[in-house]
């Protein structure tokens, strides 16, 4: 009878807290709810007095806007939710704070930023433009990045904490083999590809990187770097030779070095750079000074109702079938955004925003059809390339009226990969397991890992590679009107800088996704639109279910093996999740 009672109460108290929690929730999502719709209700928010633009860079910058229905009620923290904001809001607001008259200066806290090299570039080109207004940027850190330094190059002054760091010391590429496990574990890593420097599966079949590799990973590095020091150069007034050696010899070892070498302006606590901006502002306190952020920035633009539109297609992520979300490229999703703006009478013009490293040739292949529907019907599209649009995010692209990358997007890899690991020895030597089978006959099982792959197996997988292969360079030569030969020359698997890719004929222009607006309106003959963004946003319920037990999850993991090895863990699942020809890149550049 105890042990009825002991187990009664806590199954009584059990359901009780989890009513609890249950009720709290749905208060929650209520007021969410209200506050959404009543925020929605209102008048756009007009600047009357002398105000301070402060945009918080250190929140993720996501491709675009992902707000809904609930887009005011924060799911972030306590329900591990990511607050985010749209790379076309900050550019936006920053551009058009260049001209209010109310807007008196810009502070950037760059601490921390947390977007890709095609955001930073594209901020950094809005900074740029609200520099020439003549009103004054400040941009203060505990320390600097070579990333936040980028954004702080800009600015008029640039202050850090005392005994805070600048690091300038070069880039460098890393990669991560495991040849030798596989070894340890008898599993043999079989990769087919057609493309000397089709990289992908260099982590599973080698121990270093191929001279190939090592030879395109030199020449993307220098590009990279070279514009990189170019432009910090350029917005600092230091020639970029002497920024080189700045960085080479590491001549920045103290806060001290930095001002002496003419990096940085001063050494302050926020405190101080406070105070500074409280004079600058005419307050007598921090406090008293009216300041906007992005969020409350683009409330006050007002969007005046317009027939014509610019659809802005957004596909981001590793390319794969069916559905996809917001953060994947599935091939029925997109391919229905592009196919639903195409069938809008209202859209006029489509962008298509890409920032993918590849994936499924067939997926690629579903998109890419759309693309082409889109020419046929007469309606131009414009690719606009984020950090990266190589491989299957090339393939997807090639057919566009124009592409439009930024000078640092990784794109092209035109080459195809297929991965088959070999899994028989592991099986039978590590564990003790054995396979036995029955066919109708000797190709029924193509592909199996648990048996051995025979000469002629192996030599029809290169075939369908090769025509596939032979598909991607002629889709290539035709949309981007370039020889066949040149662009087997070129391909091979081989990744190029925007940069580059421009000298090539790869793409047509160096921009961001304002750019590639702009040559949509020009190729439509609009002289007055509005964006309209494909595809919808997925469910807001959905994403709360996702951050309820998703995100949660990979936060977990994050907060036990770190950033860096959790980005590593995502790599080698995505790449070994496909079990069809692939078109795609590692994504293992960074600064």
């Amino acid at each position: 009878m105890k042990q009825f009672f002991k187990f009664m109460f806590a199954s009584f108290f059990g359901t009780i807290l989890a009513m609890t929690i249950g009720t709290f929730l749905i208060i929650g999502i209520i007021g969410g709810i209200s506050a959404a719709l009543s925020s929605s209700e209102k008048e756009p928010t007009e600047i009357t007095e002398s105000t301070l633009f402060v945009p918080d860079l250190s929140k993720p910058i996501a491709e675009r806007d992902l707000s809904n229905a609930f887009g005011n009620f924060n799911f972030g923290g306590e329900f591990g939710g990511k607050a985010t904001q749209a790379l076309p809001n900050v550019v936006a607001s920053i551009e058009d704070a260049a001209t209010n008259e109310h807007i008196k200066g810009m502070f950037l806290d760059l601490t921390v930023f947390q977007g890709g090299r095609a955001s930073l570039e594209a901020i950094k080109n809005a900074l740029v433009k609200f520099k020439v207004s003549g009103k004054p940027i400040y941009a203060y850190a505990d320390y600097y990045n070579q990333a936040t330094y980028y954004l702080a190059a800009v600015a008029d002054s640039i202050f850090m904490q005392p005994t805070g760091e600048l690091g300038f010391n070069g880039s460098a590429i890393e990669m991560m083999f495991f040849r030798g496990t596989f070894d340890k574990l008898d599993i043999e890593p079989r990769v087919i590809k057609h493309g000397k420097f089709k990289s992908a599966g260099e982590p599973f079949s080698e121990k270093k990187m191929s001279e190939y590799n090592k030879q395109q990973m030199r020449v993307l590095m220098h590009s990279v770097y070279t514009h990189y020091l170019a432009e910090v150069g350029k917005n600092r007034g230091i020639d970029s030779a002497v920024l080189r050696s700045i960085a080479t010899e590491l001549k920045i070892r103290t806060p001290q070095d930095a001002i002496s070498l003419g990096m940085i302006d001063g050494l302050k606590y926020r405190d101080e750079v406070r105070d500074m901006l409280t004079r600058f502002m005419g307050a007598e306190s921090y406090d008293d000074i009216k300041t906007m952020d992005v969020n409350d920035y683009m409330a006050t633009m007002e969007n005046e109702y317009v027939k014509d539109k610019i659809a802005v297609v957004y596909a981001v992520g590793a390319i794969g079938m069916g559905e996809g979300d917001d953060e994947n490229i599935g091939s029925d999703r997109i391919s229905k955004a592009i196919r639903d703006a195409r069938e809008d009478d209202k859209v006029k013009a489509i962008v298509l925003r890409v920032n993918s490293p590849g994936g499924s040739a067939l997926a690629s292949d579903i998109i890419l059809r759309e693309v082409a529907l889109c020419k046929e019907a007469g309606k131009p599209v414009v690719v606009s390339m984020g950090d990266v649009a190589a491989s299957g995010g090339y393939y997807i692209s090639c057919k566009a009226d124009a592409i439009v990358a930024q000078p640092n997007t990784l794109t092209g890899s035109i080459g195809v990969i297929g991965i088959i690991p070999g899994t028989q020895k592991f099986f039978e030597n590590k564990l003790g397991i054995t396979f036995d089978r029955i066919k109708t006959g000797p190709f029924a099982d193509l592909g199996n890992p648990n048996r051995d792959m025979s000469d002629m197996e192996r030599k029809m997988i290169q075939d369908q590679l090769d025509r596939i292969y032979i598909d991607f360079i002629s889709h290539v030569a035709e949309g981007r009107n370039l020889d066949t030969a040149f662009v087997n020359a070129n391909g091979q698997g081989r990744v190029w800088t925007g940069t580059d890719a421009l000298k090539l004929g790869l793409v047509d222009e160096l921009g961001g996704l304002d750019r590639a607006i702009e040559l949509a309106k020009e190729k439509a003959g609009l002289e007055a639109y509005q964006i309209k963004e494909f595809p919808k946003v997925k469910n807001p319920f959905e994403e709360i279910i996702k951050n309820l037990g998703g995100n949660v999850k990979e936060d977990m993991i994050k907060s036990e093996i770190g950033e860096e090895q959790y980005q590593l863990m995502q790599q080698i699942k995505w790449l070994t999740q496909f079990d069809e020809p692939m078109m795609l890149m590692p994504y293992f550049f960074k600064e």
